[in-house]
């Protein structure tokens, strides 16, 4: 799995799921094809940052379960060989037969700096969504660009303690 890969997967699932409906109503809306494509590309960053961040924040749970998500992706291609191995194997265990809390909680401490690298990348794509709506597409697009940027404000907000917490760590 390559940070490439993760960023397809995420696109394709839940950027998907917000895209589906915004361009949804873009199009009964009738707008046209450059707002109804900027819309969606606002969408898709939208549902990956949402992903990213869901990933931070279930990060324990994930490797308690050997789920693989982008900060445990980011882990194990940051990691040497032997410690690629190590996370391969925590993966596994966890899938075959659970982590303890213990075990799952110490895993994550050891991917501090790919946890904030994910947040940030997740803060920065929320950054993006709504940047290139405004003065990009017709005016009959607010009320669409209106809901993107609360969506994304919101998502941001909570996603701050994260990020407070891991860059005072």
């Amino acid at each position: 799995m390559t940070w490439l890969r993760y960023e397809a997967l995420i696109a394709g699932k839940s950027g998907a799921m917000v895209v589906l409906p915004v361009a949804g109503a873009a199009l009964l809306a009738g707008l046209l094809e450059p707002d109804i494509a900027e819309l969606t590309r606002a969408a898709r960053m939208l549902g990956m940052a949402y992903q990213a961040g869901d990933d931070v924040q279930d990060l324990s749970a994930d490797l308690a379960s050997g789920s693989l998500n982008g900060v445990i992706v980011r882990g194990i291609n940051a990691a040497g060989q032997t410690t690629r191995a190590r996370w391969l194997d925590v993966l596994a265990r966890g899938r075959l037969v659970g982590l303890s809390e213990g075990e799952a909680m110490g895993s994550a401490a050891t991917l501090q700096s790919e946890t904030a690298l994910t947040l940030d990348w997740s803060l920065a794509l929320l950054s993006g969504a709504s940047a290139g709506l405004h003065g990009q597409t017709s005016p009959r697009c607010s009320p669409m660009i209106s809901v993107i940027d609360q969506a994304a404000e919101e998502l941001a907000r909570r996603l701050a303690p994260s990020r407070e917490s891991r860059h005072a760590a």
